[in-house]
């Protein structure tokens, strides 16, 4: 009987040995878990804080540079294939021979619907916004008369820098040249060309010209108001494909000139 008791007891502590050894296992097992999940979330961490430190160097830099008032020199758009679709990511712009990249932001989250306030005037003349009185004035005290003018000199016949005889247009509007062919100096030549007719702010753009469009020497214009003066420019030139463009095609100008193989300069 004694015998039995004293099997029991062993069998018992085995028994309760195995449970803390199978608790402890399992322990270890979530530390580890744990750890290695830690591990990810600062590896992530590192990587966000180096990117950002990147950008505080990049941000440093440009200051600095643009603290100088450099020049321009290059404006490159990054194009890359995706699964066979075209895409514009951003612009390299280069200052002077600093060489910088610009991304473009993607589409964010719709915002929240505004709402317009409903503005009026009360009858003793002050703002009422969403029906409620302002203390401020909707029209202002009537000021002092003004002091009588200097008698004006008889009109001059001599046009102004911005008009000519080929009637509304105007020679500050500013032009670039890009050369989108192989032959050197094309486009610094329908520069000098553009100057010496009296266009006074034309700028070369340096490199080749490599985006596919257009397939044919081509003028183009920002807005309404400078086609007169692009259509001038293609007169110049013999370029008779002037069209409006876009911010892409005009590269930032009010007139944006591609000078392809098609081009003999006159």
């Amino acid at each position: 009987m004694k015998r039995k008791k004293t099997i029991f007891v062993i069998e018992s502590l085995l028994g309760l040995l195995m449970l803390v050894t199978a608790c402890h296992k399992e322990d270890i097992s979530t530390l580890y878990s744990r750890q290695y999940q830690l591990s990810a979330e600062i590896t992530g961490i590192n990587a966000e804080i180096l990117r950002i430190n990147n950008e505080i160097v990049e941000l440093k830099n440009l200051y600095t540079i643009l603290a100088n008032k450099p020049t321009v020199t290059g404006f490159d758009y990054r194009i890359v294939e995706n699964n066979g679709q075209k895409d514009t990511i951003g612009v390299d712009i280069t200052l002077d021979t600093y060489k910088f990249f610009i991304p473009y932001g993607r589409d964010g989250k719709n915002g929240t619907d505004g709402r317009s306030p409903v503005v009026g005037i009360s009858d003793d003349g002050y703002w009422i916004i969403n029906g409620v009185e302002t203390q401020d004035k909707a029209l202002g005290d009537k000021g002092d008369k003004g002091d009588k003018g200097d008698k004006g000199g008889a009109a001059s016949a001599k046009p102004s820098a911005s008009a000519s005889a080929s009637g509304n247009v105007d020679f500050n509007t500013g032009v670039s040249v890009a050369n989108g062919t192989n032959t050197d100096g094309l486009a610094k030549g329908a520069s000098e060309k553009l100057t010496n007719g009296g266009f006074t702010a034309v700028e070369v753009i340096p490199g080749i010209y490599e985006n596919a469009e257009p397939a044919q020497s081509t003028v183009y214009f920002s807005s309404p108001q400078a086609r007169p003066a692009a259509e001038e420019v293609g007169k110049r030139l013999g370029i008779s494909n002037v069209v409006e463009g876009t911010a892409e095609n005009t590269q930032g100008a009010s007139i944006a000139v591609i000078l392809r193989d098609d081009y003999k300069p006159q």
